[in-house]
């Protein structure tokens, strides 16, 4: 149903992983990704991704 109100609670997560290959990191953003609603904006050297996601 249509509704004028945004319910949506969008936000940015920080998920710590134990990732220390470029490729792994590389490969869990790719699949991330995939889901409907995510992106992965970035990571840290500290092994955090950091993700939007329309729904917290």
């Amino acid at each position: 149903m249509l509704s004028p109100s945004f319910k949506h609670k969008p936000g940015i997560i920080a998920v710590p992983t134990n990732l220390t290959k470029k490729w792994e990191i590389s490969l869990i953003s790719c699949l991330i990704s995939l889901t409907p609603g995510t992106l992965v904006m970035d990571y840290s050297l500290d092994s955090n991704i950091f993700i939007f996601t329309i729904l917290i």
